[in-house]
């Protein structure tokens, strides 16, 4: 069976738009398509330095595409102008101007493919760098 594009809070992580795999998620409705297994990424930005900001995290996701448009809080997604919250809501841009401690925007950041996800990996964040001040 492959993988769901639902985390386990339960909200879509379709917004994410896998642009790799061959089938077809039966939760979706916008044609989303999952890959089994999922690859690991190493993402780093170096926009956004210093205290109290990540510089980076390893995520599971089905293309480097896909990667990039997650934050290290992990939650939060890119949603093509903004980091956005689980529900699709965007935080007042004085709350983000900063990336929430992450790059201001998912082309900001670099994905490195590492690996190959276990099966039992589901997509989101791993494990992220935060460099608290």
């Amino acid at each position: 069976m492959g993988r769901c594009c639902r985390n386990d809070m339960g909200y879509p992580l379709t917004h994410l738009n896998w642009d790799v795999g061959e089938h077809w998620c039966e939760h979706c409705t916008d044609g989303t398509k999952y890959v089994d297994p999922l690859l690991l990424w190493l993402l780093t930005q170096t926009r956004n330095k210093g205290y109290d900001t990540f510089d980076s995290c390893v995520v599971a996701a089905a293309s480097a595409h896909a990667a990039k448009k997650i934050h290290p809080r992990g939650d939060r997604f890119w949603d093509g102008g903004a980091w956005a919250d689980e529900n699709g809501n965007r935080s007042p841009s004085w709350m983000a101007a900063d990336g929430f401690g992450w790059a201001r925007d998912a082309e900001d950041v670099t994905a490195t493919l590492i690996g190959t996800a276990d099966s039992s990996i589901k997509p989101g964040v791993l494990c992220a760098s935060f460099n608290a001040g």
